[in-house]
């Protein structure tokens, strides 16, 4: 193989890792979407409420990861480009989107999370208990995430065949990508 070919192969091969990584991260954001369908309603206990804001946080945040801002060398995905012709989709991305940014990766408001301080003055003390008041997503909800990660999911994927394809005619040799990892949701 020449210089151009071996060039070509190596650039070809950063696309696909960077689309593995990716692909990775939306297995886990499925694997987290499908333990929130099967905790159910957690309200009134606080311990599967908790199991539920963790997923939920590890859900979006794997999610996000394939389009906010990435390290070096690693790539980031337009959404307009993965939801094309799919406009109802893209509202649950923006929805996840803000989650990441107002809740799960930074410290910001948002409408769903409501916190405040109650104070109960008596003769002889202060009572001081927090209240928090949490919307939580709905099944639907969980179920448009997920179809949203099969959309990005098969993005990525038919991205990868198309670079191996590419480098198959660039490099004069067949690229081939098994399929290891399988499919990220079959609902």
């Amino acid at each position: 193989m020449d210089e151009d070919a071996k060039k070509k192969l190596e650039n070809g091969l950063k696309k696909i890792q960077n689309n593995t990584v990716a692909l990775m991260r939306l297995r886990r954001a499925t694997f987290c979407a499908e333990q929130l369908k099967l905790l159910g309603d957690v309200r009134g206990n606080l311990r599967k409420t908790e199991m539920f804001l963790s997923l939920q946080d590890s859900l979006v945040v794997s999610y996000a990861s394939c389009f906010a801002s990435s390290g070096e060398g690693r790539a980031t995905y337009t959404p307009s480009q993965v939801f094309k012709d799919k406009s109802d989709l893209l509202e649950t991305h923006k929805t996840l989107m803000e989650m990441r940014n107002n809740i799960c990766a930074h410290n910001g408001n948002d409408p769903r999370l409501e916190d405040s301080i109650v104070k109960n003055e008596h003769t002889d003390k202060i009572e001081i208990s927090f209240k928090i008041k949490l919307t939580l997503p709905s099944m639907l909800d969980i179920n448009n995430i997920l179809k949203n990660i099969e959309i990005v999911y098969e993005y990525l994927h038919n991205s990868m065949k198309k670079t191996a394809e590419k480098l198959s005619k660039e490099i004069g040799k067949n690229v081939t990508i098994s399929d290891a990892m399988g499919q990220a949701s079959k609902s």
